[in-house]
């Protein structure tokens, strides 16, 4: 395609840049048998194919190359272009035709491919062993020469680099004399002056992804195994909405799970409506009313989140709404009292699980990492914003379809007849479908006879059993591992994106692989002259904030003595690598540096320096000792006048090369901040204990040293940096991790405290809530997984997802009566007598174990199911978090429901709370019949209660009025079966105190 776009390709591999910079496109080819040798002809001509199939996309243009100009320099002051060309790919097979002399690697054959071979094993000692092979500009015969003169290096290994840079970045680090005679593994590198995405794009979907895991040719044992070209974010960005087909199937199976559950289409829809509703107000009270800037994309996250807890909420309040009509004694015809009647059941419910849930979530704020913190955050307010709106519009979505909606659908019952029980389950009641005057549904009843039979014949083996598997798995979470890489993954393991950034990238030594395969040697700088603070919005992750300078002084001779004296500290230490052709590039140690070139003899400076030499910057400029001594020859320390004024001249010179000094911006020499580099033997390592442990030392080495300062110099103030970003950020995940888990359990305790006031009813409640956080990640764990950014922000919600059945069972078992169903017996003054307690109060746990799960059981169910579903779906992602978030929705959600309805339920059947036992009142003393009274006066019309009113100031009762008092009284103080769950409970604790 560049031929036919009128440029020619040319080898540009005799430059040191050209070999040293990195390349846009890296592709890895891999040979299937590793008996196998890359190093022959049909396998590089395959290669050479691949690179052609590449450089042929639509997209691609000439410009996008690597440039070389042929320039006539005939007429020195007129030098004129003769040609452009594009440089070649950077790939075996080219080098073995230019070693060749020839033009194109599809010309090379066996002979080629030999003396190739035997180039590479005659140089691999010099690069490998004696490491003083290098890029070197071999079209400049200055410059070469000058590396020629490199003693034990071959004179061939020079030739246009082509030994250096098969080592360097297209050969596997183990193919050399005599580690290996096999080449199992090669890179074929595309460097790229420009780009376009586009080009990229069809690059990745066009060539490379169609071939990942093939062979290059038919019955060639040569495959593409991964690739990097730079766009993998917008590869994930595309990605994202291929996966939002996933989204909308998994919210589809939401909407028909709610309406199944509610039986109206009504009531699915505008509830569905609330639901993402509540995503939009927290956004805007997250964006506008906080007034954050970062909103991560992880924060999408909350839409699965709201789905489930949005559906669980619509579930128990429709039940209660439906429970309502049998239960209440009277007004249930009533619209406004039934309601009242709801909102006081189910709203208790769902205040307590969403109050614990988003306080579990708003604890993730306590995370040094700003996406978990902003996270925690939006995912909070989406869960509070949910339950506002489900008691604010959803009772009224429910009370327009009980008056509007559905009067026109029970005609179906009369036209339908028999039919009718299938098509509008208008089902009979039978004397044991009826709970506390409650009609039960098919579901209800699979709650009340058969997981409460299992319960009630087996409870102490489940609690022992579910406790040991789950005591032994939750034991299993601590050994979760922390990352064990830096790079942010976006897709599966076996993406071919992701195997070139996490495993192939490291097989080479370009971009940082040292002898041994490990990566570069840690740096280490030590800074003074500015405060180690970050002044920065610490929920913007692009606000770094401004520096904070401290004045230092370091024009006094103690200061400069000290300054050098640290240099030699520094190279006295068991972690310091001597300076070679590598390290030299990077150590600064200036005041060293401006000692060596003040006290230079001024006999031997020159404008003419041999810039090949070290340190050749102390010889320039030529300076002279008379008449008066030009900062050279000089005693040092300096004094404080003459250091300024020598340091002036300095940086006239060398002002604008990194020499470690950053001077004041106002143009003056005075030094604003000064940083010294060094370079340490120890190799980089994802390895947490290694990076801790020389973090350690040179953080001890920094106390040591900067304790020796000179007083009045404020360099005690200075302080190290290295390259510990990804230990950082291993460090932070896991404490953040399990500081988000401690506090989230922390919160939901003092919340099921408040609301339950019950401590053994809170402690049962927290065990379970741990034991389903730690057998989800005990299973993970026992999977591979690792505690990296996307798994933190995972486990950091699972105490917030994991909390909301665990408190439904507990609201619901607090507010079961004791005795239901017993005759209530007065004694000879009229008041009510106790009933007897069972031994140890068994009967009584049952019974209100029972009440439970037949209460919640069914609605509990529905929502697990629900958001099961949506996790299910997820799980079919071809993104990681997606991917990896849906098998944790999965996980989470059945064993929260398993946990919570066999081993909590168990637990309470064995070890509840019964009578006042374990309750903390703070105060309250429980509902008089008083209370009771104005609580059902509450729940009359206005003209109700105007009338009972007037006709008590008027004294005109009837008969009838005494009779409906005196009965209203009675159901007050004594009946367990007219009123709701909750006065029951309070009545029962008010006779037993």
């Amino acid at each position: 395609r560049t031929a036919r776009l009128g440029w020619a390709e040319t080898y540009c591999n005799s430059e040191s840049w050209d070999v040293d910079s990195p390349s846009a496109i890296n592709v890895v080819i891999r040979a299937k048998d590793s008996s196998n040798d890359l190093l022959a002809v049909e396998p590089l001509k395959a290669i050479c194919t691949l690179d052609k199939a590449i450089r042929d996309q639509p997209f691609f243009n000439p410009t996008y190359c690597t440039e070389k100009l042929d320039i006539d320099r005939t007429d020195e002051w007129n030098p004129i272009l003769v040609g452009k060309y594009c440089c070649k790919s950077r790939t075996i097979p080219n080098y073995v035709a230019q070693l060749a002399g020839k033009d194109s690697c599809m010309d090379i054959n066996e002979a080629d491919v030999e003396a190739f071979r035997n180039h590479l094993h005659r140089c691999a000692d010099s690069y490998h062993i004696l490491d003083k092979l290098y890029a070197c500009d071999t079209s400049d015969n200055a410059t070469l020469g000058v590396c020629q003169m490199t003693e034990d290096v071959p004179t061939e290994c020079w030739n246009s680099n082509i030994a250096y840079d098969s080592f360097n970045a297209l050969v596997d680090w183990r193919y050399t004399k005599p580690r290996n005679q096999t080449l199992t593994v090669t890179k074929l590198a595309i460097p790229l002056k420009s780009y376009n995405d586009n080009f990229l794009m069809g690059v990745h979907e066009e060539v490379l992804f169609n071939k990942h895991m093939q062979d290059l040719a038919p019955g060639l044992d040569a495959q593409l195994i991964a690739y990097d070209l730079g766009i993998k974010f917008e590869v994930f960005n595309k990605q994202l909405l291929g996966d939002g087909i996933l989204a909308v199937f998994a919210f589809f199976m939401v909407f028909v799970m709610i309406r199944i559950h509610t039986g109206s289409m009504f009531i699915t829809c505008l509830a569905y409506l609330e639901i993402m509703s509540a995503l939009g107000v927290a956004y805007f009270l997250y964006m506008v009313v906080l007034d954050l800037p970062f909103f991560p994309f992880l924060n999408l996250v909350g839409i699965f989140i709201v789905i489930g807890i949005g559906a669980d909420d619509v579930f128990v309040f429709v039940d209660a709404w439906k429970q309502a009509e049998s239960m209440m004694s009277q007004g249930s015809e009533q619209v406004h009292k039934r309601m009242a009647w709801t909102l006081q059941r189910a709203g208790g419910a769902m205040f307590v699980t969403s109050t614990t849930t988003s306080f579990a979530f708003f604890a993730g704020a306590t995370s040094s990492i700003t996406s978990l913190r902003c996270f925690g955050i939006y995912t909070g307010l989406v869960v509070m914003t949910d339950f506002f709106l489900m008691i604010t519009y959803l009772p009224a979505v429910v009370a327009i379809d009980h008056i509007y909606i559905q009067p026109r659908f029970r005609k179906c019952c009369t036209c339908f007849g028999a039919l009718a029980h299938r098509v509008c389950a208008c089902t009979h009641a039978t004397e044991g479908d009826i709970v506390n005057g409650t009609m039960l549904g098919p579901g209800e009843r699979f709650f009340k006879n058969k997981i409460f039979g299992l319960i009630s014949k087996t409870r102490v083996i489940q609690v022992l059993a579910l406790g040991a598997v789950g005591g032994f798995l939750t034991w299993k979470a601590q050994f979760l591992q922390k990352p064990s890489t830096g790079d942010f993954q976006l897709f599966h393991d076996g993406h071919p994106m992701e195997l070139y950034s996490m495993v192939w990238r490291e097989e080479f030594f370009q971009g940082g692989l040292s002898g041994s395969g490990s990566r570069a040697f840690y740096p280490v700088s030590f800074v003074w002259g500015v405060e180690p603070i970050d002044n920065g919005d610490k929920m913007d992750p692009a606000d770094h904030g401004s520096p904070v300078w401290t004045e230092i002084d370091v024009k006094s001779p103690g200061a400069q003595t000290w300054l050098v004296e640290f240099c030699e500290a520094v190279r006295n230490q068991t972690w310091y690598l001597p300076l070679n052709k590598e390290t030299v590039r990077y150590e600064k140690c200036f005041v060293e540096d401006f000692k060596d070139w003040v006290t230079y003899p001024c006999q031997n400076t020159t404008m003419m320096p041999n810039r090949n030499e070290l340190n050749w910057e102390k010889t320039y400029p030529k300076r002279n000792e008379l008449p008066v001594r030009d900062c050279c020859s000089e005693d040092f320390p300096l004094t404080q006048n003459h250091f300024g004024e020598c340091l002036s001249k300095y940086s006239a010179i060398y002002g604008e090369q990194n020499t470690g000094v950053w001077y004041d911006i106002d143009g003056s020499s005075t030094i604003k901040a000064l940083v010294y580099n060094f370079v340490t033997n120890i190799e980089y390592s994802n390895d947490y204990n290694k990076a801790e442990s020389l973090y350690k030392t040179l953080y001890g080495f920094q106390d040591e040293m900067m304790k020796t300062a000179p007083a009045g110099s404020n360099l005690k103030k200075g302080f190290m940096v290295s390259e510990f970003s990804f230990y950082d950020l291993q460090w932070s995940i896991g404490t953040g991790a399990y500081q988000s888990a401690g506090a989230s359990t922390i919160i939901a305790f003092i919340v099921l405290m408040a609301t339950t006031r019950n401590v053994v009813l809170t402690f049962y409640s927290c065990l379970t809530i741990i034991l389903i956080c730690g057998v989800v990640t005990g299973i993970l764990v026992l999977d591979g997984w690792e505690l990296n950014i996307l798994e933190s922000i995972i486990f950091s919600v699972a105490v917030g997802m994991a909390v909301d059945f665990v408190a439904h069972y507990s609201h619901a078992y607090n507010e079961a009566p004791e005795h239901e169903g017993l005759t209530v017996t007065l004694d000879k003054n009229g008041e009510p007598v106790p009933p007897e307690r069972s031994w140890l109060g068994i009967k009584e746990r049952l019974q209100k174990t029972q009440t439970s799960l037949t209460v919640m059981g069914y609605s509990i169910t529905s929502a697990a199911i629900t958001t099961f579903i949506a996790g299910a779906v997820m799980c079919f992602s071809k993104t990681l978090f997606f991917y990896k978030f849906g098998v944790f929705m999965v996980l989470i959600m059945f064993f929260a429901w398993f946990f919570s309805t066999f081993f909590l339920m168990s637990t309470l059947a064995v070890f509840g709370p019964t009578g006042s036992f374990g309750d903390i009142f703070c105060g309250f003393k429980g509902f008089t019949a008083k209370d009771l009274e104005d609580t059902e006066e509450l729940l009359e019309t206005p003209e109700e209660k105007m009338a009972r009113q007037m006709s008590k100031k008027a004294g005109k009762w009837s008969l009838q009025d005494l009779e409906r008092e005196e009965e209203e009284r009675k159901l007050a103080d004594m009946s367990y079966n007219t009123q709701s769950v909750a006065a029951k409970k309070r009545a029962s604790k008010s006779m037993f105190d």
